[in-house]
């Protein structure tokens, strides 16, 4: 909730927070109604020439540049892959390597929503708003562009659809690998790994 609160940009909004309370020891906020549709179900209903321009609003925000310094996120990709192992097997020691084994120092840190999967993103008079903030063991924007890679390549905003708009999500992803370095696109491909390897105890 303070992560959506202190939110501000020029491109993309979040929901206003009306008021927020404890009760019966669970914690509630209430925030405005965007009469929208979440991303995914806007790439569905539409036409490519209709998504690019939003397509370009959210890449413009997320490839911005940021004040960030750099980190050594190794061992905290570790203890995270270690705080699920219980419920791994076998068959993911090699996604555990790959996402274990890689040179993880010289990582910024910067500023992320910490969920930005489609269902996360609602459209509404050609703006854009965030919803559900999450606090993410590692604070970098590219964990963003993991997650909106994870609903591009594997469609996991539309898992409970009977269909998938893979054509039109394969050309939003051809424009995202254009704004990524060698190096960014080798994080995202490890953090997206990741994030499938944190789905598997659900």
């Amino acid at each position: 909730m303070k992560k959506q609160n202190n939110f501000s940009h020029p491109l993309v909004s979040t929901p206003e927070i009306y008021n927020f309370e404890n009760k019966n020891k669970l914690f509630y906020f209430d925030m405005r109604y965007i009469n929208g549709t979440s991303f995914s179900e806007f790439i569905s209903q539409n036409t490519i020439q209709q998504i690019e321009p939003i397509v370009e609003k959210l890449f413009s925000y997320l490839f911005e540049p940021r004040e960030s310094h750099s980190i050594d996120y190794g061992e905290k990709i570790k203890t995270k892959i270690e705080s699920i192992s219980k419920f791994l097997n076998s068959e993911h020691l090699i996604f555990k390597n790959y996402c274990i084994n890689y040179e993880w120092a010289d990582t910024k840190i910067n500023y992320c929503h910490g969920d930005l999967t489609f269902e996360n993103i609602i459209i509404y008079k050609g703006g854009i708003y965030f919803i559900d903030f999450l606090d993410s063991f590692m604070e970098n924007s590219l964990i963003d562009v993991s997650k909106v890679m994870q609903d591009l390549l594997i469609g996991w905003s539309w898992r409970f659809s009977d269909t998938c708009p893979f054509v039109k999500n394969q050309y939003i992803y051809e424009i995202l690998k254009n704004r990524l370095s060698i190096r960014e696109m080798e994080v995202c491909k490890r953090l997206l790994v990741l994030n499938l390897l944190r789905i598997v105890p659900y």
